[in-house]
């Protein structure tokens, strides 16, 4: 009988810390059609929580839908495949990259002497810079064309325009080393030696290695499919191939 009251009592005060009530048997089993007795506690807090006849709670969690955005026919960023590029397409697009690299090609002097080997990576080059340099003051023919016969032509695929528009702007680009390099000629010429010089060397150096592997990089990428943005130049190019 002892172990029956203290397993009532602990019953008890179990209920009591679950926050479950005592009740008359006869109201509780009308109010909730539940058993005569309860087996456990938890049973009859369950029975007070959600008498039977009704539905459980659900938690409804929303979930956001991710959109997969399609990269055919747009404008695309490092390292991104360009989908549905055909063979000629790439081909024309690597080869834009030419005109800026021969034009860059007069701020190589400093480097390949200083490094001669390096004048091995242009050796294939050779008979495109003759043909290039062999044409005088009609080089502005080549840029106006490779303008307004490539990166303006909206019967081409946006890919090809996107790498002409880059390529012509890389070339405006080198407008500016010409400016600087008046300054350092000045009234009296070529600067021979001292701070001058020196300054003078790191500048063609500097523009031409940035030219060099700008164009490597590019017209590599273009020949993979890829549409790549160089610095200083790739958001112009964007702007310019903008429907």
């Amino acid at each position: 009988m002892s172990e029956d009251s203290d397993k009532k009592t602990t019953l008890s005060n179990l209920d009591q810390l679950l926050g479950v009530e005592e009740e008359k048997e006869g109201s509780r089993n009308a109010a909730t059609g539940s058993p005569s007795g309860y087996t456990c506690p938890s049973e009859a807090l369950a029975y007070r929580r959600f008498p039977p006849g009704k539905s459980f709670p659900t938690l409804k969690l929303s979930i956001p839908t991710i959109h997969k955005r399609s990269s055919v026919g747009k404008i695309l960023t490092n390292n991104t495949d360009e989908e549905g590029v055909d063979f000629a397409s790439r081909i024309l697009a690597s080869l834009v990259y030419a005109l800026p690299l021969l034009d860059g090609l007069k701020y190589s002097s400093y480097l390949l002497q200083a490094y001669p080997s390096f004048g091995i990576l242009l050796l294939p080059l050779t008979p495109l810079i003759k043909g290039y340099f062999s044409l005088g003051f009609l080089q502005i023919v080549v840029f106006f064309g490779l303008y307004f016969g490539v990166a303006q032509n909206r019967s081409l695929p946006r890919f090809v325009r996107y790498n002409a528009s880059q390529a012509i702007v890389l070339d405006i680009l080198l407008i500016l080393p010409d400016v600087f390099m008046a300054l350092f000629n000045g009234i009296d010429g070529p600067p021979t030696g001292g701070p001058m010089l020196e300054a003078k060397i790191l500048l063609n150096n500097t523009t031409f290695l940035y030219v060099y592997l700008c164009t490597v990089y590019a017209s590599g990428s273009s020949l993979l499919g890829k549409a790549v943005e160089l610095p200083l130049v790739g958001g112009a190019a964007k702007n310019q191939t903008r429907e």
